[in-house]
């Protein structure tokens, strides 16, 4: 009898390895770097995976969990503004894109790739978040409001990459093209007892849309998130700092992200993981785009 704790009882475990899946975790990853490098300079600490509805409580959480080692006890319960929220809306992958994509031929035949000996099937999508930018500082406000203009007023290309590993154990990186575009919204927002009386949040709402391909169900080849990719992000977005025990497991990495991305929990199995031995996960194939 299966686990119903398991996430996995009711696909199994090889859900992991399917295309769709570590799709939308890639997207995920390239999303919170840039909302990092975006808002803050590239402190992914910044970021939290949340609803807005949920922000201040998995903004508490997020922070209770980094006070380990760096944090006096007096300060649990902040929330460290700024900071900025996002997480793909309940309706939020959709077929088809605001470019003129959709092709018969990727659909249903796919792209041939030489060094994977197989085509590839390709269906364009749209990924909709929604995300919160918070402060409590005008000059914050002001300079985040400058920082969305400019973005808005470009287009902005982003990168997302996905491993393929052959039935021969061969393992090649398939670098993803994502479109973000984002309408942002003002808002003076006062919440939780005018953020414990009087402590004013000021917040921008940004509805996220990042417009990628999917690789459609392959029977032939195993998919993750490319390791690099992987270990960067969980590095970055200091979730090591509850790391403990020896080596570096990929199954274990890989049930951290479900727990964050699925189930809004960071911190769930975050074991026995070292940052000393990343550097041995890294990949070092050769990249196959399809950013076309």
């Amino acid at each position: 009898m299966q686990d119903s704790k398991d996430p996995f009882a009711l696909r199994g475990r090889t859900f992991f390895k399917k295309p769709f899946y570590n799709n939308i975790l890639s997207t995920n990853i390239s999303l919170y770097k840039y909302l990092a490098d975006l808002f803050f300079e590239g402190d992914m600490g910044r970021v939290v995976w949340a609803g807005t509805d949920m922000m201040f409580r998995k903004r508490q959480e997020q922070l209770a969990l980094r006070k380990v080692d760096n944090l006096p006890k007096d300060t649990l319960g902040i929330m460290d503004l700024p900071f900025c929220s996002f997480r793909i809306t309940q309706d939020g992958i959709q077929p088809n894109s605001q470019r003129n994509w959709w092709n018969p031929a990727l659909h249903v035949r796919g792209m041939w790739f030489e060094q994977l000996g197989k085509r590839l099937r390709l269906t364009p999508a749209t990924i909709n978040y929604e995300a919160c930018f918070c402060c409590n500082h005008d000059s914050d406000l002001y300079w985040a409001q400058q920082e969305q203009i400019e973005d808005k007023n470009h287009e902005t290309i982003l990168e997302s990459f996905v491993d393929a590993e052959a039935p021969d154990g061969t393992v090649h990186t398939l670098k993803n093209i994502v479109i973000y575009d984002a309408n942002p919204h003002v808002n003076s927002q006062f919440s939780e007892r005018e953020w414990l009386e009087k402590n004013k949040i000021q917040t921008i709402t940004l509805d996220i849309s990042c417009q990628t391909w999917l690789i459609l169900e392959d029977e032939h080849h195993r998919y993750s998130v490319t390791k690099k990719i992987l270990f960067d992000f969980l590095h970055g977005a200091d979730y090591f700092n509850l790391i403990h025990g020896e080596g570096v497991v990929d199954s274990q990495a890989h049930q951290v992200v479900w727990d964050l991305f699925m189930g809004d929990n960071p911190a769930k199995s975050i074991k026995n993981i070292k940052p000393a031995n990343l550097k041995k996960t890294a990949s070092t194939e050769q990249q196959l785009s399809f950013d076309f």
